[in-house]
């Protein structure tokens, strides 16, 4: 399996060695790990990889990662009735809820799993467009405005 790194990484690696990885770089996956120049940086399904890396098989994974990190990481706010901020309102939980289950961790607060960083880009497209997120195509996440619930 190959990925490509969608956001740049300046970090510690697995092997405890300090990494640059710039954006659009391809690396290898060996044994559930995302290698650079055959030195393992992590694994597969940790939270650096979800952020940093995406799965390029189909040679569409500088999309898939922007989208996933648009729709899993991206700074959004909605005010719910309670007076909390969620990055989800009540609405687009219940839609994920019903939908998306298979993409979701069954936890509060709402977390995605593995499988939605590996899932084809038409229906991260159609989820990012269900949320309202915007993906602007040299690889920067539109910002939407607070959501106050009335």
């Amino acid at each position: 399996m190959q990925y490509i790194c969608t956001k740049r990484f300046d970090g510690i690696a697995e092997t405890g060695k300090t990494v640059h990885i710039k954006q659009g770089e391809k690396l290898d996956c060996i044994a559930g790990r995302i290698a650079s120049h055959n030195a393992s940086v992590c694994l597969t399904t940790s939270y650096v990889a979800h952020q940093h890396f995406a799965v390029n098989d189909d040679g569409r994974g500088m999309e898939r990662g922007l989208l996933t990190y648009a729709i899993a990481f991206e700074h959004r706010e909605r005010e719910h009735d309670d007076g909390y901020v969620y990055r989800f309102s009540q609405d687009e939980l219940d839609m994920l809820c019903a939908e998306y289950p298979q993409w979701l961790k069954q936890q509060a607060p709402l977390l995605f799993n593995h499988a939605f960083f590996q899932a084809p880009v038409k229906e991260l497209r159609e989820l990012a467009e269900k949320l309202d997120i915007k993906v602007k195509e040299e690889g920067k996440c539109t910002k939407l405005p607070t959501q106050k619930v009335a």
